[in-house]
């Protein structure tokens, strides 16, 4: 079965506010190969779709084996140096099921915006049956004032979806 994922750093432009272009350069380095060799020893394809934001498309097959070590690759991001004051975080929504491509993606990125909502710093995984539950991975980064941002960012998107 099909999985798609997308993939947001939570806190990127807090972060690179305060960094000359050097290291705004060093950081995007530090996490596009990152992801790349965690893609990489899944067999996941993935693409950099803007400066902080990543899609990949995977199989079930792939995601069991990266639930198995706790989506391991939250903890490497934020035990990474930034060389910022700041923790880089990601969040990722990911959906799987036997719907089209066009609902499992629509669902992936429901899910994405749920993980901002939640506070940033998790995956949330669910099948894009309307009736299967959210799964929940990580979120063991202490709350700070850009973790209000994150929800604020998600809420507003939220509501104009749903208002206007």
């Amino acid at each position: 079965m099909t999985v798609i994922g997308i993939i947001s750093l939570d806190n990127y432009d807090d972060i690179i506010d305060k960094m000359d272009d050097k290291n705004i350069s060093l950081l995007n380095t530090l996490v596009t190969t990152m992801i790349s060799d965690w893609a990489n020893e899944y067999g996941i394809f993935y693409k950099r779709v803007n400066p902080d934001r990543y899609f990949f498309v995977a199989s079930t097959e792939d995601l069991n084996k990266i639930k198995e070590k706790k989506f391991d690759i939250l903890q490497r991001l934020k035990d990474s140096d930034t060389n910022s004051e700041f923790v880089l975080t990601m969040s990722m929504g990911i959906a799987y099921g036997n719907n089209t491509m066009e609902k499992i993606g629509e669902v992936a990125q429901n899910n994405l915006d749920m993980a901002l909502a939640r506070g940033g710093d998790q995956v949330v995984i669910k099948d894009a049956d309307s009736r299967a539950k959210p799964q929940f991975f990580g979120g063991q980064t202490e709350g700070t004032i850009h973790r209000t941002r994150i929800r604020s960012r998600a809420m507003s998107a939220s509501f104009k979806k749903d208002f206007f």
